[in-house]
């Protein structure tokens, strides 16, 4: 993978999230996975995306990262469903 074209995602991605309503915070210029071990992570806080990736990974990973935390950011939003029986209403 070419670095234009994961800059090329990264924007889509970003795109993406403010379409979600969300302020997009990418930073892949860390050294993420010597200080956690991890590729990657998201979080939201507010209204705010944080997506973290590894400084050291190569093109093609960091680019992997990111849809996968993308896809964790997204799954995170809207409302969740309660399975806890007691307090479940299927309204």
């Amino acid at each position: 993978m070419r670095s234009n074209d994961y800059d090329e995602l990264l924007m889509r991605v970003e795109q993406d999230l403010v379409a979600h309503g969300l302020e997009a915070v990418v930073l892949d210029t860390m050294p993420l996975k010597e200080n956690s071990g991890l590729d990657g992570v998201a979080y939201l806080k507010g209204n705010k995306a944080y997506i973290f990736i590894d400084k050291a990974l190569a093109t093609f990973d960091k680019a992997r990262t990111l849809v996968e935390e993308y896809h964790h950011a997204i799954s995170d939003l809207g409302d969740h469903l309660d399975y806890d029986a007691v307090r479940a209403h299927n309204n």
